[in-house]
């Protein structure tokens, strides 16, 4: 239930001497005024079975503290389809330190180490992707209070200051992002994963200082923290703030023509209604072909003004999320 990770640690000289002899140094200047206005260190340490970089940084306006961020699942697995829970996550963080303590052996240990960044998740394996993406585009319909919401056709996500929230399919994310790297590795692997992601819906929420705080009620949250109970209280509590403090729009296709013709003319609000129709069919093959024989940007665009009209979903669409969870 654990992805990303990010770790703020009270360094000491030592251990700076160590990072910076194996770091790229970066240097941000002011040209107007002919002033540098930072210095970063930064190296990537490839540690696990799937040498997944690990970033380190090290800035000069705060040289007693470094931070590192990673994904704890695809430092074990290699990618971050499977879910990790307690007590694995302990286990293996501890194993982490210790293969980063080869590299840089006067780390501060890991108990030690300040949480600044929490990526939690929840995964619903349906049948096909055609179901998951259908409960993809119900979810879309809802709205976190205060937040602001970015659709995209396999995701939606709902962004505040704190903490920021996704549902996404996973496939296309695991295709894009470590499919070909796994391919170098192990083919079987590769293709077997690949096939796992298939229908697997996540929903992830990424904790910022402000709501790591507000969340576990103490100033330094470390991996003593991260309790089953504490964490799945977290999800718990967002996942029912989405769900139970706002309701689904849903609009009958005459209203969403109406609505759309009065916001933007009848001629461009008929290609829209259009538009709309095709890209929300539960008729797979139409709308690929439709996608195909319309130009990207038309697309983008076309999306574009149906958020600005703020169209809700059509009130055929009666798919649910099931009661239990995706673990592998």
């Amino acid at each position: 239930m654990i992805d990303t990770i990010k770790f703020k640690i009270r360094t000491s000289k030592e251990f700076n001497e160590q990072l910076k002899s194996c770091a790229i140094e970066w240097r941000k200047f002011d040209h107007k005024e002919g002033s540098q206005l930072m210095r970063i260190y930064k190296t990537n340490v490839s540690l696990g079975s799937y040498d997944k970089n690990i970033n380190i940084f090290l800035s000069e306006k705060d040289e007693k503290h470094v931070e590192i961020e990673f994904s704890l699942p695809k430092y074990v697995y290699g990618h971050n389809v499977y879910l990790l829970f307690q007590p694995h996550i302990e286990l293996y963080l501890m194993e982490f330190y210790k293969n980063l303590k080869l590299y840089f052996p006067a780390i501060p240990h890991l108990r030690y180490w300040d949480i600044t960044r929490l990526d939690l998740c929840y995964a619903w394996k349906f049948l096909d992707q055609d179901t998951a993406q259908a409960v993809v585009d119900i979810v879309k319909s809802y709205s976190y209070p205060r937040q602001q919401k970015y659709i995209w056709d396999s995701s939606v996500m709902f962004k505040g200051s704190s903490y920021s929230s996704k549902f996404y399919l996973k496939h296309p994310e695991y295709y894009k992002h470590d499919f070909k790297n796994l391919l170098f590795k192990d083919i079987d692997y590769a293709y077997k994963i690949e096939n796992v992601s298939q229908g697997v819906l996540r929903y992830e929420i990424t904790l910022r200082k402000k709501a790591l705080f507000q969340n576990f009620e103490k100033l330094h949250v470390r991996i003593d923290d991260l309790t089953t109970k504490n964490l799945q209280s977290i999800l718990t509590y967002y996942f029912n703030k989405l769900f139970k403090t706002s309701a689904p729009k849903f609009m009958s296709t005459t209203d969403i023509l109406k609505t759309l013709q009065n916001k933007f003319g009848l001629v461009q609000g008929k290609s829209l209604y259009l538009h709309y129709i095709m890209m929300t069919s539960e008729d797979t093959e139409s709308k690929n072909a439709y996608i195909r024989s319309t130009k990207k940007s038309t697309i983008y665009n076309y999306n574009s003004m149906l958020k600005k009209a703020n169209i809700g979903l059509k009130k055929n669409k009666n798919i649910k999320l099931p009661t239990e969870h995706f673990n592998i």
